[in-house]
């Protein structure tokens, strides 16, 4: 609202803005997640994890655990293959430990809404393990490692 006819109206949008005074878009309020380390958001995880060349698509959402939010990102791999699980754990060890999520979720497809965007609340609806393929950081050996079916343990 800079002007006399300017209108504006709530988005819940977080923007930020640059030297040369332009905004850019951070992540949704709700979509953001209050982590061990401070407020993260689950598009500067998504934008970390389409480093990894193998990547087709992700979605990050974050599951609430004693009192702070987990990420998971939902990955779907070129080709529809598995994920190399090595080559995740060395992709994964160069990033900052906030943009590493907690689970990884390697599924065929991501759930799309009516206008064609990744459909978040249907992925944070379903269980973790869900059709899908389920990893989890290991924060002793900062590695990933197979979750069983069952969600009893991790195999590194």
């Amino acid at each position: 609202v800079f002007d006399a006819e300017d209108t504006w109206f709530i988005t819940w949008d977080v923007l930020r803005r640059d030297a040369d005074g332009d905004f850019w878009f951070v992540d949704r309020a709700s979509r953001m997640l209050r982590t061990k380390a401070g407020v993260v958001a689950t598009r500067s995880i998504e934008d970390a994890l389409y480093g990894f060349v193998a990547l087709r698509h992700t979605v990050v959402y974050g599951i609430e655990q004693d009192g702070v939010d987990r990420p998971v990102a939902v990955l779907v791999m070129q080709g529809n293959r598995g994920l190399d699980l090595a080559a995740w754990n060395e992709f994964v060890a160069g990033l900052d430990p906030r943009e590493r999520p907690a689970w990884v979720k390697r599924v065929e497809r991501i759930p799309m809404t009516d206008g064609f965007r990744p459909d978040k609340s249907a992925l944070e609806s379903s269980p973790l393990g869900a059709g899908a393929e389920l990893f989890a950081y290991d924060e002793t050996s900062q590695r990933y490692g197979v979750m069983p079916r069952d969600g009893s343990a991790v195999r590194a």
